[in-house]
């Protein structure tokens, strides 16, 4: 399924479709992939999977990072520098976290429990100790 965001803030309504399908019991059926047209940084794209995204699509990000490309190859090199250097920015956020993988964090809203109390109560997330997985 693919969210198509242009609003400023698409975490509450990633997070509701995210509870949705886990209340119906078909989230692990279903991919959850997110397309905004640009994200502030590789942070945001962490925060939506930790939110509930298998995958995120930045479109203009990517466009602005390839714009004036000479021919082919040029485009080619750029495309793999930037997929290389978001891939390393997640991987740096992730492993200053203890976090080995992506995927292990999809959905994972507990990362986010330093979360001031409005945002974490529309985001749903839990706070430390406390047994109800979902608000």
């Amino acid at each position: 399924m693919i969210i198509d965001i242009n609003d400023d803030y698409p975490e509450v309504s990633l997070v509701r479709l995210d509870v949705e399908l886990r209340r119906r019991g078909v989230r692990e059926d279903v991919d959850l992939i997110i397309h905004m047209p640009s994200v502030r940084s590789s942070g945001d794209i962490v925060k939506l999977v930790a939110l509930g995204a298998d995958a995120v699509i930045i479109s203009g990000f990517v466009e602005r990072a390839l714009h004036g490309y000479k021919d082919i190859e040029d485009f080619r090199l750029r495309f793999m520098r930037f997929l290389t250097g978001i891939r390393r920015e997640i991987a740096q956020l992730l492993g200053a976290a203890g976090i080995y993988s992506l995927q292990s964090i999809v959905g994972n809203r507990e990362l986010l429990r330093a979360l001031s109390g409005r945002v974490r109560d529309m985001l749903m997330v839990k706070l430390a100790g406390e047994d109800a997985l979902y608000r």
